[in-house]
C-alpha cells in the first residue's frame, strides 16, 4: 500500500503516471518517470511502440528493470 495514508484512496483514472520523455530515435522515448500509485514511488523510465501497437513500458531502479507491454483500450 501506498506508504502515505492520504494518497491511498485517492481515484487513480486522470493519475498522471508517466512523464518527461523524451524521443530517443524511432517508435522510442527515454528519460522519463513512472510513478506507481500502489507504492509511491517513482522510477527512470523508457518506452517503445512495437510495430503491432503495443507500448513496451520499462521501469528500473538502477540497473534492474521491469517491463509491461500495454496495449490501447477499446
Amino acid at each position: 500500500a501506498n506508504p502515505n495514508p492520504a494518497l491511498r484512496s485517492r481515484p487513480i483514472l486522470g493519475l498522471q503516471i508517466l512523464r518527461d520523455f523524451k524521443p530517443a530515435g524511432p517508435g522510442r522515448w527515454a528519460g522519463g518517470k513512472i510513478y506507481d500509485p500502489n507504492t509511491g514511488r517513482t522510477y527512470d523510465s523508457k518506452l517503445s511502440l512495437t510495430a503491432s501497437g503495443v507500448l513496451k513500458v520499462e521501469g528500473c531502479i538502477s540497473v534492474i528493470c521491469q517491463a509491461q507491454s500495454w496495449t490501447a483500450a477499446d
